[in-house]
């Protein structure tokens, strides 16, 4: 499918991605900010940074029109497993649930959690690896 016109609904991804998947302008689908004291991307999602779950997305319409979908990579819409992309229509998911930047076990080593469907199976900077110094990894020739 070709989108030869769709332009960023934020500059920030989360708010950006929540806008492609449900076709709703930031401010209505609850990630639009990075202010601490409201739903957003960077806001600590035990607090209130999730994709709400009466909002459908566009998996969920094109499972009820008899499509299969797959998302690969980063997630940022709800990292707990209730709120995790095959609760929201993928049929298949590979890829962390929040951002690539944490949570962090302590300053030096982020502790990312990295999911085939349901079952988590790694972590980066443990059982896949990141360079330290460069930042540099293997996450692309992943997803």
């Amino acid at each position: 499918m070709l989108f030869p016109n769709f332009y960023a609904a934020n500059p920030l991804c989360s708010p950006s991605r929540a806008a492609l998947l449900t076709g709703r302008l930031t401010i209505r689908n609850g990630f639009y900010t990075m202010n601490a004291h409201t739903r957003n991307a960077y806001t600590p999602q035990e607090i209130v940074g999730r994709i709400p779950s009466l909002v459908i997305l566009l998996p969920e319409l094109l499972r009820k029109a008899g499509y299969s979908s797959k998302i690969v990579g980063k997630w940022h819409l709800g990292h707990r497993a209730q709120f995790h992309p095959l609760r929201h229509g993928f049929d298949e998911w590979f890829g962390a649930p929040n951002c690539h930047f944490g949570p962090y076990n302590n300053k030096d080593k982020p502790n990312i959690p990295v999911y085939n469907n349901s079952e988590m199976v790694g972590r980066y900077y443990e059982e896949f690896q990141i360079d330290l110094k460069t930042g540099e990894s293997n996450l692309t020739q992943l997803y």
